[in-house]
């Protein structure tokens, strides 16, 4: 995707834990802070293989705040607006509707 958004002349990097632009570690929060120097927008991919996330990513919202991210597109799935707030997949769905600070999108992907 972030190719696609360079043949568009967008600039797009990439961050994760192995092969990005940048790395990118839910679990070392030291890297979450250089990968949103500069950022306006964010695709946001939570922490895979587990269920218990919302803090962490909600930690990582405060950053992005802090950052003056304007916009950030949420990964979720499918039926995640029927789970109970306490499901950590819709836990982070509301909080990104909570906040004043940016605007969201939600994709639930049904695959």
């Amino acid at each position: 995707m972030a190719r696609k958004f360079a043949e568009r002349g967008l600039i797009a990097r990439t961050a994760s834990r192995h092969g990005a632009d940048l790395p990118f570690d839910w679990d070392n929060p030291a890297t979450h802070g250089p990968v949103l120097a500069g950022v306006d927008r964010i695709y946001l991919v939570t922490p895979v293989m587990r269920v218990t996330y919302a803090r962490l990513v909600s930690d990582f919202l405060d950053l992005a705040e802090a950052a003056a991210v304007r916009h950030v597109t949420y990964l979720s799935a499918y039926g995640s607006d029927q789970a109970p707030p306490e499901v950590d997949i819709r836990a982070v769905e509301l909080e990104l509707m909570s906040r004043q600070a940016f605007t969201s999108s939600v994709l639930r992907s049904a695959w």
